[in-house]
């Protein structure tokens, strides 16, 4: 059976929030690649991810170098390794290979790979530069990924038991964690006229890693930064742990707020 890009692009249901703008921007490679890789390969969804994996690996290692050409391949490997992120899960559903080990084998990869890309682009960073502050902000921001709360929406996704207990598990019943974030925080009215067009008005992870990994390498390489006195990548760092420790601490709160409502 050859599959179409709009069977692609109906497999793939618009969270009630909408798409994060990295996403919509990623999705115009992701939905074409996962076509070629449908019709034309025998590869699983569980063998796209090890493949993303790979080329996380491969930026993590041109990023560990630390000079301005090789960040630059790292960014370059790391748009290629996000775009195969977002093809194993379109394959799974596309081609009725949806489960839950292969959910959490993704969010498993991705908290690992998260941390192998902080660490070796601050450490690069340190080697060349020599400053410090790369590496004070990289243990934090290893920090916050491996938090607990934030592991924990690994085990939300493999475990449904424990999940439910929390109730902010995407099920039929619960869509979407993050609009449930916003619905209690009762400030999703704000965002109505962006969420009706598709469009997620707040930054998600995605986003900030797409920031981090991909635009703030450009944006040194071309020399940008530099008229402004900036350096870019730390604050993308810095961006990072602030997006991060907010959402953690919303995440948190609700988390134990479920506990003690239950």
């Amino acid at each position: 059976m050859k599959y179409t890009l709009q069977d692609v692009k109906k497999s793939t249901p618009v969270p009630e929030d909408g798409y994060p703008t990295s996403v919509i921007f990623i999705n115009l490679f992701a939905h074409r690649l996962t076509l070629l890789i449908a019709n034309y390969t025998n590869f699983s969804p569980n063998a796209v991810t090890y493949i993303h994996l790979v080329f996380n690996l491969l930026a993590a290692v041109c990023f560990f170098d630390g000079t301005t050409l090789f960040t630059m391949i790292g960014a370059i490997l790391f748009i290629i390794s996000a775009i195969l992120d977002y093809c194993d899960g379109k394959l799974a559903r596309l081609t009725s290979r949806v489960s839950n080990k292969g959910a959490a084998l993704d969010v498993f990869i991705d908290t690992i790979g998260k941390g192998i890309l902080v660490v070796s682009l601050t450490y690069g960073l340190f080697r060349t530069i020599g400053n410090i502050i790369y590496l004070l902000t990289g243990m934090i921001l290893l920090f916050i990924y491996l938090f607990p709360p934030e592991l924990y929406q690994f085990k939300m996704k493999y475990t449904e038991g424990a999940s439910l207990i929390m109730g902010l598990m995407e099920t039929e019943n619960n869509p979407q964690p993050q609009l449930n974030l916003i619905n209690k925080l009762h400030i999703d009215r704000w965002f109505r006229y962006l969420i009706k067009r598709g469009i997620r008005p707040y930054p998600a992870e995605t986003d900030m890693s797409l920031f981090l990994y991909f635009i703030c390498p450009i944006i040194k390489f071309l020399g940008i930064a530099s008229i402004f006195n900036i350096e870019v990548i730390l604050f993308g760092l810095i961006l990072n742990i602030l997006y991060y420790s907010i959402w953690t601490s919303a995440f948190t709160y609700l988390v134990f707020k479920n506990i003690r409502e239950k």
